[in-house]
């Protein structure tokens, strides 16, 4: 991944991330950005939130820099028919304005599955890359957590915790349904609690049905599934522990949803989508 964006970094090509919620999407798109030739130019967001109007006439003012399009997945009929004429004009007077197209759905489901019509889906993904979820990343689980704790220590101007071996057994058992930005957030409540200069599993109260991924997924039951509603469609283990994780959270901040996003290290936008998709009703905090 890091050589894939070293290179896009040296074209001006459209670059196509894909990754789970959390995967660092957005931060690769900046990286990119920020060591290309356009470097000290603009990088406009377009996120999926925004109103049709809106979205097209910020799109159709940009005339340099790079753009960001959130969740190309749902983007609407008036949306994609604006970023097809974006990119013919791209071509002549637009020439130098590149576009990052960001999705959490895999590649093969955003061809078959998503309304995203097939020749914006050719143009937006000339480079692609694909982000790995955490729970695929074991092996650079302890580079990540030094790196999140230099940084979070850095900005609480506090000495660099050490992780104990346990506390990284835990951390590693974990399934991280919010990926990086759950782990960062994690990491720095960890941070802020601990009275010590070394961190232990004690420091870590992970969400139980998100810490024991090697038993649930073998029996391919996780806790709690039986109380799921019949209605709703077979998930699989993974699916199931998310949505028992979101629901538990939302009860723990008393289903305020600007809490309930951040201690999932997602934003708004993505909670009610995920709420939808799993059944989870936003008012009452059950599936």
């Amino acid at each position: 991944v890091y050589k894939l964006c070293a290179r896009a970094a040296l074209s001006k090509s459209s670059v196509m991330i894909l990754g789970e919620t959390g995967t660092g999407k957005t931060f690769v798109a900046r990286t990119i950005h920020e060591n290309s030739s356009s470097s000290q130019l603009p990088l406009k967001k377009l996120g999926a939130e925004m109103k049709d109007e809106v979205w097209i006439r910020e799109l159709s003012q940009t005339t340099e820099g790079s753009i960001m399009v959130e969740e190309i997945e749902s983007l609407s009929a008036e949306k994609q028919a604006a970023l097809s004429q974006f990119l013919d004009e791209k071509e002549s007077e637009r020439a130098s304005v590149r576009i990052f197209s960001l999705s959490h759905l895999p590649l093969k489901s955003l061809q078959q599955e998503s309304h995203l019509k097939s020749e914006l889906f050719y143009r937006l993904s000339t480079i692609t890359v694909e982000l790995p979820p955490l729970r695929e990343r074991k092996e650079d689980l302890a580079e990540l957590i030094h790196f999140y704790l230099e940084k979070i220590s850095s900005l609480n101007e506090r000495r660099l915790p050490r992780l104990s071996s346990e506390a990284l057994v835990k951390l590693e058992n974990n399934v991280w349904p919010g990926n990086l930005r759950e782990l960062e957030q994690v990491l720095e409540r960890a941070v802020a609690l601990s009275n010590s200069d070394s961190l232990e599993p004690e420091d870590f109260p992970l969400s139980p049905s998100s810490n024991s991924v090697g038993s649930d997924l073998k029996s391919g039951e996780p806790s709690g599934v039986k109380e799921l509603t019949s209605s709703l469609p077979p998930l699989s283990s993974l699916e199931s522990m998310e949505r028992e994780h979101i629901s538990r959270v939302l009860e723990e901040v008393h289903y305020n949803k600007t809490k309930a996003a951040e201690t999932l290290g997602i934003d708004r936008a993505t909670l009610y989508r995920k709420c939808k998709t799993y059944g989870i009703n936003l008012k009452e905090g059950k599936v």
